[in-house]
């Protein structure tokens, strides 16, 4: 392993660790992966019109008919997700399906895990990372 995995293998750690904490704290559910994903597939979900070079959908907090579970969602989702890189940048990503999902947070390291109110996908064979 190199040391660049190494460092992402102990976020992913700390990172779940203070996931399970804040699900319990504001008293959502932990959705299996197949409700997570049942959950995913039912949305209606939106192009992102202002970023053609990356393409991809999302949906919002605001917009859902439940905020709870919207928000159990976007928690379940980094729970049962992994670290990957969006160019330079660390990002937790869930897969199912052919399609690949994440939260939208600056930096999974340091963001508040509050500030979880969209919920974007992108075909999952897109690649975005850095080859340097």
């Amino acid at each position: 392993m190199t040391i660049l995995t190494d460092r992402l293998m102990i976020k992913s750690q700390v990172l779940g660790q203070r996931l399970s904490v804040r699900i319990a704290q504001k008293n959502l559910q932990l959705l299996s992966v197949e409700a997570l994903t049942n959950f995913l597939e039912s949305q209606e979900w939106k192009f992102a019109k202002t970023m053609p070079q990356w393409p991809h959908h999302y949906i919002v907090r605001a917009n859902s008919n439940d905020r709870q579970l919207f928000e159990s969602a976007a928690h379940s989702l980094n729970y049962h997700g992994y670290m990957g890189k969006f160019y330079k940048r660390p990002r937790i990503y869930f897969e199912a399906n052919g399609l690949r999902y994440w939260t939208m947070q600056e930096d999974i390291t340091t963001s508040n895990l509050d500030d979880q109110f969209i919920i974007n996908r992108d075909d999952a064979s897109l690649i975005y990372q850095s080859k340097r």
